[in-house]
């Protein structure tokens, strides 16, 4: 390679001279085009990490809001988890007075069941006694009736065999009491 001396002007025709000059061009277009991309990937990386930064922040602050959303959902879950609690005793409650009111009917049902029982046999015990006295009633009836009439027929008797006429009051008694009877 030739040099050229300070003082000499290339020499405009001269390939190797004009190669040269093309290559130191390139070799300064490719070093500003290093120096640009050096730039340009700082530059890049000062993106990536503020990109970085900004995700990292926006990560905190939504696990913030989920922390907050969790312990909302949290709260809200305990405040229904007591309010179904709440209801579940409340409808036991409800539940055991309405046993308790069943069986309280039930109860008085017997008691009914069994006084009407009661009620039925005194009256039956009672019907049963009366029946009784009326049957002793009516065969004491009978007897005396019986009797009246065995009376009159001796007392006909008696009038047919000594001619007199028989007393009025022996045969309306007892055929007053027999008709009553019969």
């Amino acid at each position: 390679m030739q040099s050229t001396k300070s003082g000499d002007s290339p020499d405009p025709g001269d390939p190797r001279q004009e190669a040269e000059l093309e290559i130191h061009q390139l070799q300064q277009t490719v070093s500003a085009m290093r120096d640009r991309m050096a730039v340009m990937e700082m530059q890049a990386d000062e993106r990536v990490q503020a990109a970085i930064a900004e995700a990292g922040d926006e990560a905190r602050q939504l696990r913030q809001q989920i922390g907050a959303l969790r312990e909302q959902m949290e709260n809200l879950q305990a405040a229904g988890d007591a309010s179904v609690q709440s209801a579940l005793a409340a409808r036991e409650n409800d539940l055991q007075q309405l046993r308790e009111t069943v069986q309280a009917l039930r109860d008085q049902l017997e008691e009914a069941r069994f006084e009407k029982d009661r009620a039925l046999q005194a009256v039956a015990a009672e019907a049963n006694a009366e029946g009784a006295e009326l049957r002793k009633t009516i065969a004491a009836m009978r007897d005396e009736m019986e009797a009246l009439r065995a009376a009159a027929r001796d007392g006909v008797a008696d009038t047919e065999r000594t001619g007199r006429k028989p007393a009025k009051a022996l045969p309306a008694a007892g055929g007053s009491s027999g008709e009553r009877l019969q």
